[in-house]
Parts: C-alpha cells; sequence; structure tokens
C-alpha cells in the first residue's frame, strides 16, 4: 500500500464503533506500507474541542472520551513500513 496523500481520521470519533484504531490491517502476509503521505489521527483538534475532557483522556485520566489509536497491526507478518 503506498500513501502519497493526506488520510484524515473523522472529526466525530463517535463514528467509529467497535474498534480502537481507526486504521486497521488485520491478517496479512508480505504487507508494505510505504509513501510519503500523512496519517492525521487530529488529536490536537480532539483534545482542543473536548476542551479538560479531551485532555484528560489523552492524559490517561479517567474520562468518557474515547481516544483511538491510528493504526493497528494484527497478526500482520513478514511485513514493512517505510
Amino acid at each position: 500500500l503506498q500513501v502519497d496523500g493526506t488520510i484524515q481520521a473523522p472529526a466525530d470519533p463517535g463514528v467509529i464503533k467497535g474498534t480502537e484504531q481507526w486504521v486497521k490491517f488485520l491478517y496479512m502476509d508480505h504487507l508494505t506500507l510505504s509513501g510519503k503521505g500523512v496519517f492525521d489521527g487530529q488529536g490536537a483538534a480532539k483534545v482542543y474541542k473536548q476542551g479538560a475532557q479531551g485532555a484528560a483522556a489523552w492524559s490517561g485520566k479517567k474520562s468518557n472520551t474515547k481516544v483511538f489509536m491510528n493504526f493497528g497491526f494484527n497478526f500482520v507478518n513478514n511485513s514493512i513500513v517505510r
């Protein structure tokens, strides 16, 4: 997979249901992830919009705000990220 543009997470994390990553690679062999692109999780923007509750989620304190990881690599073998 070659990424040369910007892939941006949804502005509303509530639209992502049933997962903790907004980009997930599952059960792959010989994956190559390359390119000059950017995966923009919009983390700073989310904390700013959510105020203290968002800041608590990012700092690891108890919060009702769910913070997602950008990537999930599960059961990915013999692969390269360049």
